[in-house]
């Protein structure tokens, strides 16, 4: 059981870690790219994320 909780501590740290390393906001998130041809297109890429909507930043598809 100790070693199962430690596994999960470790995640949730790498999580946060993670997060303050790349400063993420919390208004956006660019998870892909935005380039004809590639697939998702980014509106589908953020939907499937759960945000309403997404947008093309440069070649840099945001979400917020």
């Amino acid at each position: 059981m100790g070693i199962q909780r430690s596994t999960y501590n470790f995640i949730v740290v790498s999580i946060i870690v993670m997060l303050l390393i790349t400063g993420i906001n919390a208004d956006s998130v660019c998870p892909g790219v935005c380039q004809p041809g590639v697939e998702p297109v980014c509106s589908t890429l953020c939907g499937n994320l759960g945000f309403p909507q997404g947008y093309c930043e440069g070649l840099t598809c945001c979400c917020n």
